[in-house]
């Protein structure tokens, strides 16, 4: 019984140090929430700033109410409406649609 017991105590290490079988591999890197989007590519038609912040302040009160975002609202922040007051203006009336 002790040899068993022996046994099964180096199996147990053998599999904890070799990684159960992963042969090596790093680990996948896991999907992070709430990671910055990649740049928006330039739209046929061009969209105001306030609209872009309306479209994104109304997915992101319907993502916080766990609720789906329309296809043409999950779009990502471009670099020229950042900071503008008619985006911010867009964001707080996107949120306040869903509410």
């Amino acid at each position: 019984m002790r040899k068993l017991t022996v046994i099964l105590s180096v199996l147990f290490t053998v599999a904890l140090l070799s990684g159960c079988g992963e042969g090596g591999k790093p680990p996948a890197p896991a999907p992070q929430q709430g990671a910055a989007k990649q740049e928006a590519p330039p739209a046929s038609k061009p969209q105001s700033c306030y609209n872009v912040g309306f479209k994104i302040g109304r997915c992101a009160a319907k993502s916080m109410s766990n609720l789906p975002c329309e296809p043409g609202e999950d779009i990502p922040m471009p670099q020229e409406c950042k900071g503008k007051p008619d985006t911010e203006k867009g964001l707080a009336e996107g949120r306040k649609s869903v509410y």
